[in-house]
């Protein structure tokens, strides 16, 4: 899955926004961007690379706010922009990188036969009972 991920991410993201996507994925806290701090983020980036970063930021952060206008910006972004082909090749790069990296925060998988802490009984203080007369 990871070969197939870096193939079309090679093929069609461009270098400087699979960088940018990669650093503010490794940075990410879980919560969605606003929107002006993708625009912030995209801004380091030649203008002709803008909308193909800002359309992979937000589909891996954010993939609500991914709107007609930013497919339409991406579609005639200077250089030739994007076709159908390149668009669902760079929104799923975006994707399963996100995913990649919200799996890598995930905890370890428990062995077979290793009981998990929700099947664990929590010690109960015994001034915590409370008791009652029958």
């Amino acid at each position: 899955m990871y070969a197939i991920r870096s193939y079309y991410g090679r093929r069609s993201v461009p270098a400087p926004v699979r960088e940018l996507v990669t650093r503010r994925l490794a940075a990410w806290d879980g919560a969605p961007p606003a929107r002006a701090r993708v625009t912030e983020a995209t801004a380091e980036l030649p203008p002709g690379l803008r909308p193909a970063a800002t359309l992979a930021l937000l589909t891996a952060l954010a993939p609500y706010q991914v709107h007609d206008a930013t497919i339409a910006a991406c579609r005639s972004a200077q250089g030739g922009g994007h076709d159908d082909r390149s668009l669902i090749e760079l929104t799923s790069w975006a994707s399963l990188s996100a995913a990649r990296r919200t799996a890598e925060d995930q905890p370890a998988p428990l062995a077979a036969g290793t009981p998990s802490p929700a099947d664990t009984p929590s010690p109960v203080k015994a001034s915590s009972v409370e008791r009652t007369n029958p």
